[in-house]
């Protein structure tokens, strides 16, 4: 399984090459003194093996090759969606491992996607085997027929910057969305999400589980811990302030009830950042650090 752990703009970095720590503003290695290229993958690798991932590779390796740069260190293809690029027309992989990995899901960022190289069975960047990578086709059909997806992502098929980077509109369609999301009979090998359970409370579960619906958007673009909190800070302003602590919290646990046991590991520590973030008395994670469905 792969852990994921805090990424945050204060992450150390170290030089892709010799591994020698280098400072946030670095753009040579002191060391061996090769000239570095910023990777949005590779800053946001996790630790493995009690050695820092994260990093920034030679600029020899990662270089732009017709709409992509190439990424050598991580292993990945980087797109941007300034240009609202035609994604059912390219060719790769995408990582499932969406709440565990900088690639998961696509996007590291609503700048940014990331396919993987066509045909691998194992991400490059995870190496999470409990996950294995999709062909970029299936994953756009995944997410479209997902009513949790296409509620919190919007199609696929018309993903840009503007869009991503936009508030999901779910206020005059929520219960549509949830009218879907309860109807749904499957459980999306993406998002983990399965059919929702109506309460007896129409309108308050509503309400809940719209917000269950914005944090996972949340989770899903904003790979940097720091983006993430940024949208949702947003996101509790536009709630207001009749919109207490506890409902956080219980936002955050109804996205957890909701998803397949297999995510609740990696999906609960991001969760658990994003409220320890905002407020450090909202988190309610039991002992073995998983929140409670």
């Amino acid at each position: 399984m792969c852990v994921v752990t805090r990424r945050t703009q204060l992450q150390s970095l170290a030089c892709g090459y010799c591994e020698f720590p280098l400072l946030p503003s670095a753009e040579r290695c002191p060391r061996c003194r090769l000239e570095l290229a910023q990777c949005p993958v590779c800053e946001l690798l996790p630790e493995r093996d009690g050695r820092q991932a994260a990093g920034r590779p030679p600029a020899k390796w990662f270089q732009r090759k017709g709409p992509f740069c190439h990424c050598d260190r991580c292993g990945t293809r980087q797109l941007r969606l300034r240009h609202r690029p035609s994604l059912q027309d390219l060719d790769g992989n995408v990582c499932s491992n969406l709440y565990g990995c900088p690639a998961g899901g696509l996007l590291v960022s609503p700048e940014i996607a990331v396919l993987l190289p066509p045909g691998c069975i194992v991400c490059p960047v995870c190496h999470d085997v409990d996950r294995p990578p999709v062909d970029l086709l299936a994953f756009l059909g995944d997410v479209r027929r997902c009513a949790s997806c296409i509620a919190a992502m919007g199609d696929p098929r018309e993903w840009s910057t503007e869009q991503l980077a936009g508030q999901a509109s779910l206020n005059g369609e929520l219960a549509a969305h949830l009218e879907r999301i309860h109807l749904q009979t499957h459980t999306c090998r993406m998002c983990g999400r399965g059919p929702g359970k109506p309460s007896g409370n129409p309108v308050r579960e509503a309400i809940v589980e719209g917000a269950a619906l914005e944090l996972s958007r949340f989770l899903w673009i904003g790979k940097q811990d720091e983006e993430a909190r940024r949208l949702t800070r947003e996101y509790w302003r536009v709630l207001g302030p009749d919109w207490p602590r506890h409902r956080r919290r219980e936002a955050a646990e109804v996205l957890v009830a909701q998803t397949d046991p297999r995510h609740h590991h990696n999906l609960s520590l991001r969760l658990e950042m994003l409220l320890e973030s905002l407020d450090p008395k909202d988190t309610a994670t039991g002992a073995d650090g998983v929140m409670p469905a």
